[in-house]
Parts: structure tokens; sequence; C-alpha cells
């Protein structure tokens, strides 16, 4: 599902929607990082991040993609509020992303471009805070 070009948009649904993120990680996110390897360069697969990253950017998803994200939102019965589950979520996914841009960071930074997970993962660092104590970043000054 993760890979599917319609499928993905489903587990990006279901991330930002459940309130339970500790099921999300254990049902979902752990499966999806464990193919990071062989999925980095899938768009679709890619997209499933950019759902946690970014939710709602025009910049990754269509108008009708936000569309769907967004419907019947005002009666969902969640108890937890977006921002916060966002930042479980984004807690969840940095650090096994970190350590896998830690181990590939040459490849990543000779074109930035193709794959928008390094800055993403970046900036998440930054938004939850360590940055200073996060190997991923001292190595992506090694290596710059």
């Amino acid at each position: 599902m993760i890979t599917n070009k319609i499928a993905h948009l489903f587990i990006v649904h279901i991330l930002n929607n459940l309130d339970d993120t500790v099921m999300s990680k254990k049902k979902i996110l752990s499966d999806v990082l464990m193919t990071l390897e062989e999925n980095k360069n899938d768009e679709s697969f890619i997209k499933v991040f950019m759902g946690i990253f970014c939710p709602n950017n025009k910049r990754y998803f269509t108008d009708d993609e936000i569309s769907a994200f967004n419907c019947l939102k005002e009666h969902s019965t969640s108890k937890k509020d977006d921002k916060q589950r966002r930042l479980e979520l984004l807690q969840i996914v940095t650090g096994p992303l970190e350590k896998f841009f830690d181990e590939n960071m040459l490849w990543y930074l000779m074109d930035t471009q193709k794959n928008p997970l390094l800055a993403r993962t970046i900036s998440s660092r930054i938004e939850l805070g360590n940055a200073k104590e996060s190997d991923m970043i001292d190595e992506m000054f090694r290596q710059i």
C-alpha cells in the first residue's frame, strides 16, 4: 500500500486521523520504516512521510488529495489535537530517518532536489528540539 499511487493516500489519512499514535507506530510506521532502503526513491512512499511532516502542503499533494484528507473532518470523533498528533508522529519517524540519512548522507547531498526527505527530517529535528545532539546533522556538516 505504501508504494501504490492511490493506497498510500489512505495510509496518510489514517496516520493523520488515528488518535492512537502508539498503534500507528506498531502497526504502520514500524513496517514502513523497515522498507526505507528499498523504497527511498518511490514517490508514493515519500508522500507517506510528507503527510506527517507537512500535511495539506500543496507542494506534495494535489487539491483533490487535500480535499479528501479533510473530508468530513468536522464529524471526527478524534479527541487528540491535530498538532499534538503530528508532533507525536514526528517523534516516531524522525529518529529512524536521521539514522538512515546519517549512514547515507553523501549520496543524498549530491542531489537534494530528488528526495525531500532529508530536508524535512532536518526541519523536523529542529522543530522537535535537540538539533545539537543529532548525529545526522553532524554528519551533514562533515560531508559539506
